[in-house]
């Protein structure tokens, strides 16, 4: 069991390390680099770094995916051989959750309110959206209010309020949160279908589908996709690990190339399918000891991936609306700034890491103490 779980832990750390790095370059290539279309005589290598540098919301699908195989299937584990109790699994989540969602609204808060003293506004007035391609725009105009901040420390953002200034990619833990609450109860409701408690929790669980707008009922179709890849990996056999992961990697690949061609309706849910294909294959594979400093830099990446979602945007903006720099086209110097961005923001990432993120535990741990005190 420790070995799978190893296992595990190797190949999905690659799969989430990358993801949040996607999101990253891809906010960040926004902010510095002309769209394609402007491009004036774009080489190979332009071509393969834009398409590279332009999954940011195919990467959050994956998170999705990894959330429902992760979370979802740890619940329905743990639902099934009775070792579920609500007050461990909400003390996991929440302290998982707020430990760096309070500290990068704060960020937010004061980074945004520095840029705008910067900047005198440009940017941070939904001017420059075609740019950055998140935060203020057009009809979505910046809000730093003490409601939007509390509303955002609720996982109301997009539901009630909008996501905190400039922070765009907060969009998707409401989603995430939502899952979190409703899935648990249905879960509940399937192990405990022939009772009146399993009636109650389905109607609760569907409540809050139902009170929720369209598009999080969508996203929550692509996170059971992941729930459903692990209650059906230990399934498979191995000797089918290595063609499974081929072929998911190939679909992915061909579907992500078609989306960027055209808008496909259910396009998240087709990826999804790939997706929950492809973590099916990798954790099946062996585990390996080959490439040992690949294996530290997926280690390192997935360790920041959270902090560097929720964290990253606001630092771009203050970046490029406070110094006015406009978007230009790729060339050598271009690449090598992006690269020393990127590491910059890499740094600072890191120590933001350092100070919550790591504590996770110890703080789970302490809230725990907390309870048993009682």
């Amino acid at each position: 069991m420790a070995q799978a779980e190893h296992r595990e832990i190797v190949w999905f750390n690659a799969v989430r390390g990358i993801a949040a790095l996607e999101v990253c370059v891809s906010h960040l290539r926004s902010f510095l680099f002309v769209n394609f279309v402007a491009v004036a005589r774009p080489t190979v290598l332009d071509r393969l770094f834009y398409f590279a540098t332009g999954l940011g919301h195919e990467a959050v699908v994956i998170f999705f995916v990894m959330s429902g195989w992760l979370v979802g299937g740890s619940v329905w584990r743990q639902q099934r051989e009775g070792r579920f109790f609500w007050r461990d699994y909400g003390t996991a989540r929440l302290t998982r959750l707020w430990l760096v969602l309070i500290p990068a609204l704060i960020w937010t808060e004061a980074v945004d309110h520095l840029g705008i003293s910067m900047a005198g506004g440009d940017g941070y007035d939904g001017s420059r959206f075609d740019m950055s391609s998140s935060g203020p725009g057009n009809g979505a105009p910046l809000d730093l209010s003490m409601a939007a901040f509390a509303g955002n420390a609720l996982f109301l953002q997009t539901i009630l309020v909008p996501v905190l200034g400039t922070n765009g990619p907060l969009w998707s833990l409401a989603y995430e949160f939502w899952y979190y609450a409703a899935f648990p109860l249905l879960a509940f409701a399937w192990h405990r279908r022939s009772s009146w408690r399993g009636v109650g929790f389905a109607a609760a669980g569907v409540a809050i589908l139902a009170w929720l707008p369209a598009p999080i009922e969508v996203g929550f179709v692509i996170w059971l996709l992941g729930w459903l890849g692990a209650l059906t990996f230990s399934r498979i056999r191995a000797s089918a690990a290595l063609p499974l992961t081929l072929a998911s990697v190939v679909l992915t690949i061909a579907l992500l190339v078609v989306f960027k061609q055209r808008t496909i309706a259910g396009s998240g849910i087709f990826l999804g399918v790939a997706v929950a294909g492809l973590l099916i294959g990798l954790r099946l594979q062996p585990n390996s000891a080959a490439l040992p400093r690949a294996q530290a830099a997926a280690s390192h990446l997935a360790k920041i991936s959270y902090t560097l979602y929720l964290f990253h945007f606001p630092l771009l903006a203050l970046c490029f609306f406070s110094l006015h720099l406009t978007q230009r086209q790729p060339g050598a110097a271009a690449y090598g700034e992006f690269a020393l961005l990127l590491g910059a923001v890499l740094i600072v990432v890191t120590g933001l890491w350092y100070l919550f993120e790591r504590r996770t535990e110890s703080v789970r741990q302490w809230v725990r103490s907390l309870w048993a005190s009682r």
